[in-house]
């Protein structure tokens, strides 16, 4: 890994002492609910927690300063994605980080499916910037349901909406297999390993296809 210079975009390895530290940032930018706990997060990062998922965690840093992160992951069940968590410190905000961030994270997770993703996933709060961004400006759509963020790992229990950009999927077929899909993000990414048995998980299937 190289020297951080003005500005240097990176991956780095999940198991460094360095996740500590992204994680407080999360903490910071996004709020103590809407992060998972430090050791939960650790498993999130770590390649080696499920072969069926693949964590991409890029950093930015100004000088020698953490300005900010990005996670996401490669579902490969799914051949589809998820971004999971992105901050950037007050400080450093309106200089394209979020942008140059985005660019190298998507790139990554591009590269682990053979033919391209399908779809990229994102959770972002009704009406916030990120969810108009999404949907005027990165040809996202809201997926058509009662979406909810489960309260595990150390997360609280939010409504929100979970937006979807097609990538290599058409948007009939990913309307088509949102059960399957929030099934795979409730049981790859929450670590939920029986959902059916979940309210909140039966409540977002019932209600597929509602306005």
């Amino acid at each position: 890994m190289t020297t951080a210079a003005a500005r240097d975009t990176r991956v780095p390895d999940g198991a460094n002492e360095s996740v500590r530290r992204i994680h407080a940032l999360f903490v910071e930018t996004l709020g103590k609910d809407a992060v998972e706990g430090l050791d939960s997060f650790r498993q999130t990062v770590s390649p080696h927690t499920d072969a069926q998922v693949a964590p991409k965690l890029v950093v930015t840093h100004e000088y020698d300063h953490l300005a900010g992160a990005m996670l996401g992951v490669y579902l490969r069940r799914l051949n589809g994605s998820i971004i999971l968590y992105a901050g950037v410190k007050e400080t450093f905000r309106r200089r394209g980080l979020y942008t140059a961030m985005r660019d190298v994270l998507l790139n990554d997770l591009a590269a682990e499916s053979p033919t391209g993703p399908g779809f990229l996933l994102s959770e972002v709060e009704d009406g916030s910037w990120l969810h108009r961004k999404y949907l005027d400006e990165w040809g996202a759509f809201t997926a058509p349901m009662d979406y909810v963020q489960p309260a595990v790992q150390g997360l609280s229990r939010r409504l929100l909406n979970l937006v979807v950009k097609p990538q290599s999927a058409s948007r009939d077929d990913i309307t088509e297999a949102l059960p399957t899909i929030v099934r795979e993000v409730y049981v790859s990414v929450y670590r939920i390993s029986e959902p059916e048995d979940d309210p909140d998980f039966r409540h977002i299937i019932d209600s597929i296809g509602t306005p």
